[in-house]
């Protein structure tokens, strides 16, 4: 071999481990990439084909004591069901402190 070819062989062999990192990193870069266009697309159409219904409150079919009809309401307000977050203390006219227990339904 040339001495030309032996120079070229060794500084190839030197630089071959930081060169196969190159490469295996570039590798993993380009599937990383591919990977974020293919689900980018994939949200892109799935969000594009969903129906998208357009729901006007003001406009609905139903007005509110049939739509409570509808749903089985039966006039329970519902504040009966959440509790106080702290009792609501009173004053008797005689000075005596009174706490009032708001009733919860369970």
């Amino acid at each position: 071999m040339s001495q030309k070819k032996v120079d070229s062989y060794k500084k190839e062999k030197a630089g071959r481990k930081q060169a196969l990192k190159r490469k295996k990193l570039f590798r993993a870069l380009y599937a990383v990439i591919a990977v974020a266009v293919v689900v980018g697309f994939g949200f892109l159409i799935y969000f594009s084909t969903r129906p998208q219904y357009d729901v006007n409150m003001d406009d609905s079919k139903f007005d509110e004591v049939a739509l409570a009809s509808a749903l089985g309401y039966d006039g329970v307000n519902i504040s009966d069901y959440i509790e106080p977050k702290e009792e609501e203390v009173e004053e008797t006219p005689e000075g005596e402190e009174v706490a009032e227990a708001t009733a919860t339904v369970e």
